[in-house]
């Protein structure tokens, strides 16, 4: 009768390495055979004997428009398309880098964006500056009187620009026409230390980048920014003409 002999599966088996011949030692029952000593010696024995390393550029043919392209010899038994395109192509799927054009939630300007970044509501604002202005005014962070100021200068043809960025300040309001910066600012909050501090470093810095600086102060009682704003379109417009 003859019996199968058991092995241990935790005996320690010593193999010698295929390049350079030390002794290698493992498990039986490891599930993971181990041929080198070292990651050096194998991939120097693939380089030997010819064997792609897993960096090594392959050159391929794409399975839709046959169009030749490299990949990494680790990539190759998966990759069969040159592009995203080819591949959704060939699936049937949308094509999530087709660009589709949305308008900016906040100034209305026209901004292309991928169907991807659509459907995860990414890019719906077509700047930075957009999107700050957007979400202060979200937040409530801008106050109604800059608001009230600001639309009472659009509203007699001056092209405002709100919460321009310029440096490490953001402007209220920026008119590009006269080279002026707008600052519409609550009695109590800027009569403050510290606020009053703040705005003069403030305004010597907008003037050393060459801005006008015009501060437009508002206590309790709301001022008619109307006539506010038409005057300061006479002193600027009447300057110019001067």
């Amino acid at each position: 009768m003859l019996v199968k002999r058991q092995l241990d599966p935790l005996a320690v088996v010593e193999i010698p390495c295929h390049r350079c011949g030390r002794v290698v030692s493992r498990r039986r029952s490891s599930r993971r055979e181990r041929y080198f000593c070292s990651v050096a010696c194998c991939t120097a024995w693939r380089q030997q004997h010819g064997f792609p390393t897993s960096k090594d550029p392959i050159t391929k043919a794409c399975a839709r428009c046959r169009k030749t392209f490299s990949c990494m010899a680790s990539e190759a038994p998966k990759r069969k398309y040159c592009s995203l395109s080819c591949a959704h192509l060939v699936n049937g799927r949308l094509l999530r880098r087709t660009p589709i054009a949305t308008r900016c939630r906040q100034c209305g300007k026209v901004v292309l964006r991928s169907k991807g970044a659509a459907k995860q509501g990414r890019g719906r604002f077509c700047s930075r500056i957009c999107l700050g202005t957007w979400s202060m005014w979200k937040t409530g962070k801008i106050s109604a009187a800059e608001t009230a100021f600001l639309d009472a200068l659009e509203r007699h043809g001056v092209i405002v620009v709100r919460q321009r960025r310029l440096g490490r300040y953001a402007i209220d309001g920026f008119v590009p026409e006269w080279n002026l910066a707008i600052e519409v600012d609550g009695a109590y909050w800027h009569s403050l230390p510290e606020m009053v501090a703040r705005d003069v470093r403030k305004d010597r810095y907008l003037r050393t980048r060459g801005l006008k600086v015009a501060r437009i102060v508002v206590g309790r009682e709301r001022p008619d920014f109307n006539a506010l704003a038409s005057a300061m379109v006479n002193e600027q417009r009447g300057g110019a003409a001067a």
